[in-house]
């Protein structure tokens, strides 16, 4: 259950960024001063009203962001070199994040409500705890 878990969360990263975890921390890393965040500012300290921005910078670093919009079907040739076959569940939930974040304001809050939507996507596909038999 753990490394379902696990995997999503892995999956998500991978989804939303579209390239290696080091790809991803470097994104990170240069995003910050950009949106106007110091960069050895760890994650946990990012005031709410910077995250948003953030996850914009990264998504559009990977080509899943333009002109302020999710560009959803780059995420999903994406996923899908990462992951083949992509469940339709992951296809449907991600397509619905995307237009429902595309929907939005400005790209803050388009890559703001992205992230939120997945990530409670992610947490609804996983399995609930129970007793192990």
């Amino acid at each position: 259950m753990r490394r379902f878990a696990f995997f999503l969360a892995l999956f998500a990263m991978v989804v939303l960024a579209s390239g290696d975890m080091e790809q991803m921390k470097e994104a990170f890393k240069s995003c910050k001063p950009e949106v106007g965040i110091a960069e050895d500012t760890p994650m946990k300290d990012i005031p709410s009203s910077k995250v948003g921005c953030l996850h914009a910078c990264v998504m559009k670093k990977f080509d899943n962001m333009k002109d302020g919009k999710v560009v959803v079907e780059n995420i999903l040739q994406r996923a899908e070199k990462k992951m083949n076959p992509l469940p339709e569940e992951v296809k449907e939930k991600l397509t619905k994040c995307a237009d429902d974040a595309n929907g939005k304001g400005d790209e803050c809050e388009v890559a703001g409500y992205m992230h939120e939507c997945w990530w409670d996507a992610m947490k609804s596909m996983v399995p609930p705890k129970g007793p192990s038999n």
